[in-house]
C-alpha cells in the first residue's frame, strides 16, 4: 500500500519536488494545542496521518523581502504567493486522492477563502490542524 500512495503523490503533485511520510495519530494529536486537537478529534479517530509536502522553487524563496530602492518590491513577493496558492492547491489535490485511496480523511493545507473572515489568531487555530506538527512528527522537518 505505501508504493502505491507513493504513486499517487508523484502523478498528483506534477514534477514538483515534494516529500512524504507518515505520523503516529497519537503523536500529532498530543503536539497540537486543545483547540487544535478538538479539530483532529472532529475529523475522526485514526492510526497515523499521512503527510506531503512541495518544496518552493528557488526563484519564489529568492523572491521573499526583495527590497528595490530601499522599499519592498510587491512584484517579487507576488512570484511567492502565486507559487504558495498553486502548492496549497497540488496539496489539497493530493489530500484528496490519498485520503479516497486509504478511505480516510483529507486535511486541507490552506484555509483558502476563509482567511478574509478571520480576525484573530485565535479564530485561525480553531480552524486548522497544525502542518508543522504533521511533518515533525513524520520526520519530515
Amino acid at each position: 500500500m505505501i508504493e502505491e500512495i507513493k504513486k499517487l503523490f508523484e502523478k498528483v503533485k506534477k514534477g514538483r519536488d515534494g516529500i512524504i511520510g507518515a505520523a503516529p495519530y497519537a503523536d500529532v494529536l498530543h503536539g497540537l494545542m486543545p483547540v487544535q486537537q478538538k479539530k483532529l478529534r472532529e475529523a475522526g479517530p485514526g492510526k497515523s496521518l499521512i503527510v506531503v509536502g512541495i518544496f518552493h522553487s528557488p526563484e519564489a524563496i529568492n523572491s521573499i523581502n526583495v527590497r528595490k530602492n530601499g522599499k519592498t518590491d510587491y512584484e517579487a513577493w507576488n512570484t511567492y504567493a502565486r507559487e504558495y496558492n498553486q502548492i496549497n492547491r497540488v496539496l489539497n489535490d493530493a489530500a484528496h486522492e490519498i485520503a479516497a485511496y486509504v478511505k480516510g480523511i483529507p486535511l486541507h493545507a490552506t484555509l483558502e477563502g476563509v482567511a478574509s473572515t478571520i480576525n484573530t489568531v485565535e479564530d485561525y487555530y480553531a480552524l486548522t490542524v497544525s502542518q508543522r506538527v504533521g511533518a515533525e512528527c513524520a520526520g519530515l522537518g
